[in-house]
């Protein structure tokens, strides 16, 4: 194994997740386990990948992947640190702190905002609920009304670490690294 879960990502750059009839989805995630697990969690992975969406508490959710990459402003590794009430609208109340482990795109900074907001202040059931504590894969949009700042929602892409297997294997190790 070349990198470290817990350092944030995984560089697979020579690996390609491999499906055969002998041994199907033992190739899939590299960390040890079960077979079962491994291959629950494979076929679990690919829909979401494909982009394969179903609405779920009124958010409706489309694009794939690619598109959620593409129409992110801001794409990162990360831990949650804090989660913060700003006391200004409703819409955008809340906010996290988030410590960088790694870049893909957007600020290359060692920590990063990111709000619950969604522009037209409709979408209230598609606002993340981000943990304290736990790593996350975060694909955000800036604010129309505030450009400098980051916004997530389910429909972002956003990601909780211990299932960003298979987007970081499609990303590849982030272009930039915080050191610390």
């Amino acid at each position: 194994m070349k990198g470290a879960i817990w350092q944030g990502w995984y560089d697979v750059s020579p690996a390609v997740v491999t499906m055969s009839t002998a041994g199907f989805g033992r190739e899939c995630f590299p960390w040890p386990g079960s077979f079962e697990l491994r291959l629950i969690l494979c076929l679990v992975s690919v829909p979401l990948l494909l982009g394969v969406t179903s609405p779920a508490f009124a958010c409706d959710c489309e694009g794939t992947f690619s598109t959620q990459f593409e129409e992110a402003e801001a794409v990162f590794f990360g831990v949650v640190k804090s989660v913060h009430n700003s006391g200004e609208s409703q819409a955008e109340r809340t906010y996290w702190s988030v410590t960088v482990q790694g870049v893909w795109k957007g600020p290359q900074q060692p920590s990063m905002r990111i709000y619950a907001y969604e522009p037209d202040g409709s979408k209230a059931a598609c606002h993340l609920q981000l943990k304290v504590g736990q790593s996350y894969l975060v694909f955000a949009r800036t604010m129309k009304a505030h450009p400098g700042r980051f916004r997530v929602s389910q429909c972002s892409g956003t990601v909780i670490g211990d299932l960003s297997f298979p987007a970081l294997r499609i990303l590849g190790a982030p272009p930039f690294k915080v050191d610390r």
